[in-house]
This record gives structure tokens, C-alpha cells and sequence, in this order.
């Protein structure tokens, strides 16, 4: 099923630089994804493998040739088959279904994914920096989340809790309002530009809105857009003015 606004490239420097989700502009530098596989709800739990390579003789100007679908048996990464496949593949997107059970839409693995062009040679510096930190900390949250489920976060030292705090905000911060399932929630779709997605991020990564609430961070687009909504829950959340009684 196709957005219901068409998507147009721009172009800089013979990449692409607008690219529509926030995670594929983030962490797979560039890579678009099939739309249908991402977006349609019954093919959610198949993981996707994009392939960027441009035709002999032609150099890659934001075209994308091949996009190609993998099943990836008992979601195992690392059978064999699959890891012989995605050796030969220029970029990953791998679809969870444990994201996907936590209404984390688009329910792309951001530690299993991958693409050949996140590398200063093809992104900024600043989008290189964030990219990698993101993983550093969702890959760090990963390895607290069993002591987090048997002791409690209260158990984490101060660097640790802060950790978990931000890893969660950058997993609601990946989520994004999908085009085609905007008739199902009534949550238009949104197209963020990368630098806003790079700011976004690192915002996140520096501790500047560890006190808004997680659930700010949840389908939004912009950074911006997270404080307008967490100034939203905070009203919400205010009781009642006590109105005066009146006289008899």
C-alpha cells in the first residue's frame, strides 16, 4: 500500500538526503525500504533485506535497483543461509517481531540492521557520531534488561539507570506515524528531513529532555514535536482548578 503523498528524492552531492522514516535515515544512511514490507501489518514480522547497487556502468544518484525480501528461518541471524545471503548485500533491514509485540512501529531492528553506507565517507560527521552512539546505548539497554526485570531499575548505578532512561526514549523516538496505517489510527503520516532526525537524536543522547515523559517520545516526528506533546500530557495530567463556592 503506497503513502497517501508521494515521495520525492533530493539529491545532494549524488545521495540522497531526504530520505521518509527517521530510523532508515538515521541508522541505515539512506537506504528506503520497500513501503508494503514496512508498512503493511501482515508482513511486519518478515525481515526485509534492501540492496543497494546501482548497474554497471552507472553511478548510484538515488536510484534504488533491487529491494529484496528474505525470510530469515525461527529468526535466527545467524543461520547460515541467511548470513551467507547477507554477506553479498550492501545494507539490512531486519523486522522484529519482539519490536513489533511493543507497538514500536516501524519494527525494524536498529542493532541488526545495517548498511555499508553509514561511514564518514558517505554521511556527515555529526549523523556518524549519532548513529553510533545510538546503537552504544540501545545495545547497552539490551544487556541491562534482564537485571532490570529480576531486581528492578533501582538496582543500576547512576550511569546505568541513565542509560535505560535514554535507551527507551530513543526506542519511542524510532517510531514514526506510517502512511498506511494513518486510516487504522488517525495519526497522519510524517516525513522528517535527516538533519531534523540528526538533531532529534542527539538531543536525546545528551540528556537535554531526560525529564519529559516516555510516552512524549511515542509516534511523533521532530524533536520539536515531542515537547508540544509532552507539554500536552503535563496539562492533561493537571487537576482541576477548585472553583470558588457560591454564596447562598
Amino acid at each position: 500500500m503506497p503513502p497517501s503523498r508521494p515521495w520525492t528524492a533530493r539529491v545532494r552531492d549524488g545521495l540522497v538526503v531526504n530520505w521518509p522514516a527517521k530510523l532508515t535515515a538515521l541508522l541505515l544512511s539512506g537506504v528506503l525500504w520497500a513501503a508494503v514490507a514496512a508498512e503493511e501489518p501482515t508482513t511486519q514480522l518478515v525481515p526485509v533485506t534492501l540492496v543497494v547497487q546501482p548497474p554497471p556502468g552507472r553511478t548510484l544518484k538515488g536510484t534504488l535497483p533491487s529491494v529484496q525480501a528474505v525470510y530469515v528461518p525461527a529468526d535466527d541471524i545467524t543461520d547460515p543461509g541467511t548470513a551467507a545471503a547477507f554477506s553479498h548485500l550492501d545494507a539490512v533491514a531486519v523486522l522484529s517481531r519482539n519490536l513489533a509485540s511493543q507497538g514500536l512501529y516501524p519494527a525494524v531492528d536498529p542493532l541488526t540492521s545495517a548498511s555499508r553506507l553509514l561511514t564518514p565517507r558517505f554521511v556527515s560527521e555529526e549523523h556518524y557520531r549519532v548513529a553510533r552512539e545510538t546503537r552504544e546505548v540501545l545495545a547497552r539497554y539490551e544487556e541491562l534488561r534482564d537485571i532490570i526485570a529480576i531486581l528492578g531499575i533501582e538496582e543500576l548505578s547512576d550511569d546505568e539507570r541513565r542509560t535505560a532512561v535514554r535507551a527507551r526514549r530513543l526506542q519511542r523516538f524510532l517510531t514514526q506515524p506510517l502512511f498506511a496505517t494513518a486510516q487504522f489510527t488517525d495519526i497522519p503520516g510524517q516525513f522528517v528531513p535527516l538533519d531534523e532526525t540528526v538533531r532529534g537524536f542527539s538531543e536525546i543522547l545528551a540528556g537535554t529532555h531526560d525529564a519529559l515523559p516516555e510516552q512524549a517520545f511515542y509516534m511523533v516526528g521532530t524533536i520539536d514535536e515531542v515537547t508540544r506533546k509532552a507539554r500536552g500530557l503535563s496539562d492533561a495530567a493537571r487537576p482541576p482548578a477548585a472553583t470558588a463556592p457560591t454564596a447562598p
